[in-house]
């Protein structure tokens, strides 16, 4: 099968009752001789939940950035793309930090995620990644997946390795590119997954 993608999620959400796509960021600039949308009868008919990823300016609706009414018009829509104040959820670091503080994870048993660890190499340096490693419970040499902690979605930023000094470069290759990246997330890649239909699943 061709994986996991936009098309398949797209078809996906067309083939749900109710779901339609909303128009992408070129059709919104042609509409409305290009001063934006005033309402969303204008984004393809009157809906309760509009998902945008763009940051655009839409009507009264500024970057899509929290729950919303317009106060010209109380009936139109909400739209919904950010909740407010769930930034401890939406980012790799975040999460992982979140399930550490709540006893939901620990390396010395049984988790509902892989093993993981949080690297500051801008901060911390990279001379001693692999002992720092090792000393959180990495079992040596194998598959591991590096991500940004923060700020990408989509697969951008990850970087897959079979060995612990394989990490060490890839965070020497950050430190030497001046990566604005605070953080970077390093796991244990898992090489049997649950799938769902033969497809690995969010």
């Amino acid at each position: 099968h061709n994986g996991n993608n936009a098309d398949l999620i797209r078809k996906q959400f067309r083939d749900r009752k109710g779901w339609s796509p909303a128009a992408r960021p070129s059709e919104l600039k042609a509409m409305n001789q290009g001063k934006g949308i005033r309402n969303m009868s204008e984004l393809g008919g009157m809906a309760d939940f509009v998902w945008c990823q763009y940051k655009s300016n839409v009507g009264d609706y500024t970057k899509f950035n929290a729950v919303t009414r317009s106060k010209k018009n109380k009936r139109d829509a909400c739209v919904v793309n950010h909740f407010e104040n769930n930034r401890v959820l939406v980012s790799k670091c975040g999460l992982y930090t979140s399930l550490l503080e709540n006893g939901l994870y620990a390396h010395d048993k049984v988790s509902i995620i892989p093993w993981t660890v949080v690297l500051h190499p801008q901060k911390e340096g990279t001379e001693n990644t692999e002992q720092v490693l090792l000393a959180q419970g990495a079992e040596g040499d194998g598959i591991y997946i590096i991500k940004p902690g923060q700020g990408t979605n989509r697969g951008m930023g990850i970087v897959i390795v079979k060995s612990l000094a394989e990490v060490r470069t890839a965070m020497e290759q950050v430190v030497a590119k001046g990566s604005k990246r605070k953080s970077w997330i390093v796991q244990k890649y898992i090489e049997r997954p649950m799938l769902l239909r033969g497809r690995k699943f969010d």
